[in-house]
């Protein structure tokens, strides 16, 4: 028959095509992302799901009042954060980078109850150089809280709106239909000239008195 007056190719050739096919596969499979994905495949992740449960007449912290990342240099500076968006502006010699956070507060009452809120004047941080002062404190506590403008002479709804600087102990009437209410607290970071490098915390107590 006709095929069989084709010359065979030689049993070298005949490897050689096998071992450059069986390379060529070798190669598809290890290059990143070589392997498709079939119908039927998965990925997983994970996230986190967070919530904060507040019991009637408590008061809990729900975020850290958090300046994010700075570098210092000759010139003294600040760094503003935004209670109600906790965005925050560098001034002086600062330079800033990363997020800012204000630090948020919840409680628990009845709607129409007043309830004080009792918060620094001041905080101070401290690290592995000067101290830095946090003050100008404000407080954004729509729209769960409404500050009185009349109080008992003990400092409280002297203030403009829902805010008020300075810290201090100001009076509010809970508004939320549930009772339950939330506040941010922020303030001014004092940042000295050439404040040396490394990481600065303080404590601060923030009480609220249920009326």
């Amino acid at each position: 028959m006709e095929w069989a007056n084709r010359p065979c190719p030689p049993l070298a050739r005949r490897l050689s095509r096998a071992w450059r096919a069986m390379l060529a596969a070798a190669l598809i499979g290890a290059l990143p992302g070589g392997a498709l994905a079939a119908p039927n495949d998965t990925a997983t992740t994970s996230g986190t799901a967070e919530i904060a449960v507040v019991s009637p007449l408590t008061l809990i912290k729900m975020k850290d009042l958090d300046f994010g990342k700075l570098a210092a240099s000759p010139l003294a500076g600040t760094v503003v954060i935004d209670p109600n968006t906790s965005a925050c502006t560098a001034t002086g010699g600062v330079l800033h980078i990363g997020a800012c956070r204000a630090a948020q507060f919840g409680g628990m009452g009845a709607k129409n109850m007043f309830v004080r809120l009792n918060t620094p004047a001041s905080i101070t941080r401290t690290g592995p150089g000067q101290d830095m002062l946090i003050d100008t404190i404000t407080l954004d506590t729509s729209p769960d809280l409404q500050l009185q403008p009349n109080g008992n002479g003990n400092g409280n709804g002297n203030g403009n709106g829902n805010g008020g600087g300075g810290g201090g102990n100001k009076r509010y009437k809970i508004v939320s239909q549930a009772g339950i209410f939330s506040f941010n607290l922020a303030g001014t970071l004092r940042v000295n000239a050439n404040q040396a490098a490394g990481a600065y915390t303080g404590t601060f107590s923030v009480t609220a008195v249920y009326q």
